[in-house]
């Protein structure tokens, strides 16, 4: 079995974090680049403790930051996304 790479690997790397919170997601619909995870796992973390009901509609990257999108949040849950966006572009990948 090959080591997974590049995108396949954060691509896994997602899977595990999403399975990690039991946190069900379309299939395509959930990216992040590497480097990108601990914050995304901050993120969940948070959120979760925030109240937030795992109800995810996507996660990716755009335009270098990170891009969570979910529903019915609370004005707390969507200021530490906004939190998370912002931090998310003083973080960078190396391949």
């Amino acid at each position: 079995m090959t080591k997974a790479t590049g995108q396949d690997h954060d691509m896994q790397l997602f899977i595990e974090l999403m399975e990690k919170y039991g946190i069900t997601y379309s299939v395509g619909g959930g990216y992040v680049w590497a480097g990108g995870h601990g914050l995304l796992d901050e993120l969940i973390a948070k959120l979760i403790e925030l109240g937030w009901d795992k109800d995810l509609h996507q996660v990716k990257e755009k335009f270098g930051g990170l891009r969570f999108y979910c529903g019915g949040l609370t004005t707390e849950q969507m200021a530490a996304i906004d939190e998370a966006e912002a931090k998310s572009y003083k973080i960078c990948a190396i391949y």
